[in-house]
């Protein structure tokens, strides 16, 4: 699924149209795309995704109501430390942060295993401020 994704997103015109309308909508809605209808599109897909990865997840777990918001706190580290604007940063972020989560857990205690990643993070963001693969934008005057 992240495949395909990838591919969506830097391969047809709808990815193109994606791309253009998160970096400028006004912009983008001068060269005549339709904003509201590309929104409306990028939130479905991210509601389609979201519903495969809860699908996915439920069927390797038992769903605890109390737990899913702790899940949702250790998406946010792999998401930064990956990149924001890159999937696979955010894909390997979380593989990044799941071996070190597994590995203080293994070593220190379970404990720690929900600070750690923070950590992580705050140390990756003070050497890159924009994660491991995350882009440079760059601004010409």
């Amino acid at each position: 699924m992240i495949v395909l994704l990838e591919r969506l997103l830097q391969r047809t015109r709808l990815g193109i149209e994606m791309r253009a309308v998160a970096d400028g909508p006004l912009l983008a809605g001068q060269i005549r795309i339709s904003v509201h209808a590309i929104s409306a599109i990028a939130w479905g897909i991210a509601a389609l995704c979201a519903g495969a990865a809860g699908a996915m997840y439920s069927l390797r777990v038992a769903l605890d109501p109390a737990g899913i918001p702790a899940l949702g706190l250790l998406a946010f580290p792999a998401l930064f430390l990956g990149g924001v604007d890159s999937i696979r940063g955010a894909l390997v972020g979380g593989f990044v942060l799941a071996l070190v989560q597994n590995a203080t857990t293994f070593y220190v205690g379970g404990l720690w295993s929900d600070v750690v990643p923070y950590a992580v993070l705050l140390v990756v963001l003070l050497v890159r401020p924009r994660g491991i693969f995350g882009s440079r934008e760059i601004v010409r005057l």
